[in-house]
């Protein structure tokens, strides 16, 4: 295949074109440095920031951890009020992020109870009113992520046209319907469907589980760049290794699960047991890293009804240690 091009939205150029997905409690400063020292990811997007905190928040908040310090980082936000949305945005603006993203695919009954996530696909002048309010805010990258939320692919073309004209730089398709989470498998073909109804980039994103699957997403679905998620916490190492496929190079072999581990330990560093989104982070880090492990259950089962940092850490160090893996 023809290795797909680096992509530029606005000023921001996204080199290789691999995204890391933005997930609750994992994609905090601690796993965006893992996954940079690990290499090949382009573009980093931030978990979801309510916007209705955000403006009170102060700039030393957990949430914000990161911000500062950090190039190629998107933050996403959640909500559907415009002020709050506008608010937020220039609120954020003072860390210099890459950009911005509005979260429209969020299908958890917490948050589309409120009309945010998912609901917003169900309601257009909602979703136009929001995505005016941030794209008025900013000219920075501006993205949107999306899930499929009509019965039939070609309802969603007015939707998706009203994001374009209401000034979306690229749109992140995880094509799976409201009702299905994760459930497998995610329909590629609608990524390509979305592809051939707007004119611009299009990021696909869902059951990338291998660096050989994000080589494979770009010529199945003709997207512009492939975003992934759940793979990434389980192989950390799945960028470098994906864009050692897309350059025609071998990347070099992954450190062993005890090594990422450690190194995922670090960054957390003393917070961990003094800031509760912090173990909040360490928790849902051990459940989705389990899932690449041989016998998931075997390193998750043990410390999953844990509340103490030091159970927590020891043991799966141990298991690791033991195991040799």
């Amino acid at each position: 295949m023809d290795h797909p091009a680096p992509l530029t939205l606005r000023n921001c150029a996204i080199n290789p074109p691999l995204l890391l997905a933005p997930m609750m409690d994992i994609t905090g400063y601690a796993f965006r440095s893992l996954v940079r020292d690990y290499g090949g990811c382009g573009l980093f997007y931030s978990e979801m920031l309510n916007s209705r905190r955000v403006p009170r928040e102060k700039d030393d908040s957990p949430i914000f951890a990161g911000f500062s310090q950090e190039e190629q980082l998107v933050l996403q936000l959640l909500g559907d009020d415009p002020g709050l949305l506008r608010e937020s945005v220039l609120r954020l603006e003072a860390f210099q992020p890459a950009g911005f993203d509005l979260n429209m695919g969020c299908t958890r009954a917490a948050i589309t109870r409120h009309g945010w996530g998912a609901a917003l696909l169900g309601n257009p002048r909602a979703a136009a009113a929001a995505v005016r309010a941030m794209r008025q805010a900013t000219e920075k990258l501006l993205t949107v992520k999306i899930r499929n939320a009509w019965p039939e692919p070609r309802q969603g073309r007015a939707f998706l046209n009203m994001l374009e004209a209401e000034g979306v730089d690229a749109i992140i398709v995880h094509p799976r319907s409201l009702e299905k989470r994760f459930a497998r498998p995610a329909q590629w073909a609608w990524i390509r469907e979305v592809k051939d109804k707007v004119n611009i980039p299009v990021i696909g994103n869902g059951d990338v589980r291998t660096a050989q699957d994000a080589l494979n997403m770009f010529p199945e679905t003709g997207c512009d760049a492939v975003m992934i998620g759940r793979a990434a916490v389980q192989h950390p190492t799945i960028f470098r290794e994906a864009e050692g496929l897309l350059q025609g190079w071998e990347a070099e072999s992954a450190p062993s699960a005890l090594t990422i581990f450690k190194k995922y330990i670090d960054y957390l560093g003393p917070e961990l047991k003094t800031v509760p989104k912090r173990f909040d982070e360490l928790k849902t880090f051990c459940e989705y890293f389990a899932q690449g492990l041989p016998v998931p259950h075997w390193f998750w089962g043990p410390i999953q009804g844990s509340e103490d940092v030091d159970t927590i850490v020891n043991k799966s160090m141990e298991f690791l240690a033991r195991n040799k893996l």
